[in-house]
Order: C-alpha cells, then sequence, then structure tokens
C-alpha cells in the first residue's frame, strides 16, 4: 500500500515511518531543513508529488506545549494551510488527520467523541480548523490524542520536567497537592490506533486515549518510585483535570492499550538515564 506521511520527522511521525516502512511503500513530507530521503518531500513541494497515495495520514502541526508560545502565522501555515493543501492534492486518498483533545478546551465533563468542541487557546482553534479541512471529504477520519509520551518526546512537558528534576537533583516539584489529573497515551498505542484505522478505513472521529487519568503526584510517585527522588510540593495548581471516555472508539476499532502507564515510565527513564 502507497502510504503518505505528513510531519514524518516529528514524535510521532517518526516512530510511525518506521513501523509501516516494513510492509507499505511511504512518502514522506516535512520541512525542507528535515528531508533526508529520496522518498520524501518539503511542505512546499506538496503540489509537486506524482504518486497518489492510497492513504494520507497527517502528522504535522506546529504543537504550543508547556511554557511554549507558537507565532499565530505559523500556526494558521502548519495546522490549517498545509492540511488543505494535502486534502486538495489528494481528494480520493483516504485521510486520517491527527488531532488533539486540546479542541474541547477545559471542559470538566466526561470527554468523549461526541462531545462539542470548545477551543480556548490559538492552537486549539487552528487544529480544530484542521479537522474541518478534512471533516469536508467523505473518506475520512479524524483521530483526537490526549498526552502523548514515550521515547523522544518534547522536552517542555511535565512527564520529562519531573525525570529531568529527578536525575539531575534527585527532586521532583509538584505544584499544588498534585491533584490534577491528565490523560496519556504511549507513542506505541497511537501507531497501533492509526495502524487500525488503516485497516478498517473507518471514518468519523475517533479518540486515541490512555486506560484512566493519571494525577501529578501518582505520575510524581512512579518516576520517585523508580529514580528515588524526594517529592517537594510548591504553591498552588489551579489547572482542570482532564477526564476522557473513548469507548465508542475502543468498540468501532476493537483496540486495547498494550502500554501500562507504569511500564512506559520505567521504559522512558530507563531512555533519558542514557542521554544524561
Amino acid at each position: 500500500m502507497n502510504i503518505l506521511i505528513s510531519g514524518y520527522k516529528g514524535f510521532l511521525g517518526s516512530v510511525l515511518w518506521n513501523k509501516l516502512s516494513i510492509e507499505h511503500n511511504l512518502i514522506g513530507v516535512a520541512r525542507e531543513q528535515e528531508i533526508d530521503n529520496k522518498e520524501s518531500y518539503s511542505i512546499n513541494q506538496i503540489s509537486t508529488i506524482k504518486e497518489t497515495p492510497d492513504i494520507v495520514i497527517m502528522c504535522h502541526a506546529s504543537v504550543a506545549s508547556g511554557k511554549d508560545k507558537v507565532d499565530t502565522t505559523k500556526l494558521f501555515n502548519s495546522n490549517v494551510h498545509t492540511t488543505k493543501q494535502l486534502v486538495q492534492q489528494f481528494p480520493n486518498s483516504y485521510l486520517i488527520y491527527i488531532s488533539s483533545i486540546s479542541i474541547y478546551g477545559d471542559s470538566q465533563d466526561l470527554l468523549t467523541e461526541q462531545s462539542a468542541p470548545c477551543p480556548q487557546t490559538e492552537y486549539a482553534i487552528s487544529k480544530l480548523w484542521g479537522e474541518k479541512c478534512v471533516s469536508q471529504t467523505e473518506n475520512s477520519a479524524i483521530l483526537r490524542l490526549t498526552s502523548l509520551y514515550g521515547a523522544g518526546m518534547k522536552e517542555n512537558t511535565i512527564i520529562p520536567n519531573y525525570v529531568n528534576q529527578a536525575l539531575s537533583i534527585g527532586e521532583i516539584e509538584v505544584w499544588g497537592k498534585g491533584k490534577r489529573k491528565q490523560n496519556y497515551i504511549h507513542v506505541e498505542d497511537v501507531v497501533r490506533y492509526i495502524e487500525h484505522l488503516i485497516s478498517t478505513q473507518g471514518k468519523g472521529i475517533f479518540i486515541a486515549s490512555g486506560e484512566s487519568e493519571v494525577s501529578n503526584i501518582e505520575l510524581a510517585n512512579l518516576i520517585s518510585e523508580e529514580i528515588g527522588a524526594v517529592i517537594n510540593f510548591k504553591g498552588n495548581d489551579n489547572s482542570p483535570s482532564i477526564r476522557i471516555d473513548n469507548q465508542i472508539t475502543r468498540n468501532s476499532l476493537s483496540i486495547k492499550n498494550k502500554r501500562d502507564i507504569k511500564e512506559g515510565i520505567k521504559e522512558y527513564i530507563q531512555w533519558k538515564k542514557k542521554q544524561f
């Protein structure tokens, strides 16, 4: 099968590329400075791609995470304009758009595939706009991710932050009482969701999430148990917790996660130790 992966040099895209390249013919799209093989094109070369892929997987994104902010123009160009280009270039391909649960905003409700979007950041608005571009086609799927983690993940998020503190100073600084809960999913489980979409060519909105939510203090304890770090509490944390129910997706794709958060964190720590 011929599969195009945009953002193939990113965190998710690179893992997906390595897995799918075993059985499929792949075409890569990335920023020009990231191109590293003859089967790849820069974002500016999308209109020159002659091959017609059976499937287009859109992993490209400008991501706002942690304290990092992304310029509005960059967000639009990556998350909206590039998405629209791919939709127009390959109208007959099966499209898989990788989105984010950030499109729900700070809702305290239990979130499902049927929950109404309420984006509250420019990043979330740009991702929802990208979804709209894709959903105008009949042969497409939107896969909304919770917090993605694993070896190679972005450094400015909570898991790398806690692990880096634990390894460098033997302490983990937890804001408030650590009660805020988040949902985490391992990158390899997300790849499995995508593989199921490829095989079923399911259409509509799907959510890839972990089995259950994990509080910041539970996360800190997992890391502390592996490294032996001390946990210190600081200030207040009024950030909202996340609650996810993706039973519709699980039933539709007949899928269960394989990566337990404890196992995944342990593997990440072992990888991280090699970077120090």
